[in-house]
């Protein structure tokens, strides 16, 4: 969940991840996850589109979003 919304980061839509966490980009993009289609799809679902396993890239964007949420408050 992020600090601020207290919504789980699997049902934030891309393109609102991408706008609150930047960073976010670097591990999506080399995944073939990006803004196309105004990056409309939430990030669960858009890892499921591309078969791509949750558990392998979840801890990667918790990580990016603890750490700017901690350098947040």
């Amino acid at each position: 969940m992020t600090e601020t919304t207290k919504t789980p980061i699997v049902d934030i839509l891309i393109r609102d991840l991408v706008e609150q966490y930047p960073d976010t980009m670097r591990i999506l993009a080399p995944l073939g996850i990006d803004l196309c289609c105004g990056g409309g799809h939430p990030l669960g679902e858009a890892l499921d589109l591309h078969e791509i396993d949750r558990a392998s890239v979840m801890p990667q964007i918790e990580q990016v979003v603890a750490a700017r949420d901690g350098a947040k408050g």
